[in-house]
């Protein structure tokens, strides 16, 4: 049996069909979480400011006091932004003395 040229589909109208369906779902349910929650919904596209804090660090002796994205990693501050290359990242995993660090927290 033969489907009418009136209703055939092809492969990409279907395509496209299931694609906008998704998005229209994704769309509703972000909408909906963000009145469950109490907030707006997200923006696509929209990159929130990362939280930023001021940090200090003793170093070999030496008081250093930068400002660093608080995803910003011990290692990261020290190589990136102190240029304090004598540790390597792979060096942490492989090494076979221990790499000293302390850290203290004030409020």
């Amino acid at each position: 049996m033969q489907i009418p040229d009136d209703h055939a589909v092809s492969r990409r109208s279907l395509l496209m069909g299931t694609a906008a369906s998704a998005a229209i779902a994704q769309v509703i349910a972000s909408r909906a979480d963000a009145e469950t929650l109490g907030t707006e919904p997200a923006v696509p596209g929209s990159v929130e400011t990362p939280a930023m804090s001021r940090v200090s660090f003793t170093v070999n002796g030496t008081m250093r006091e930068i400002e660093l994205d608080t995803r910003t990693t011990l290692l990261d501050a020290l190589r990136e932004r102190l240029h304090l290359t004598g540790i390597k990242k792979g060096a942490i995993k492989a090494s076979a003395a221990p790499v000293r660090c302390s850290s203290t927290g004030g409020g």
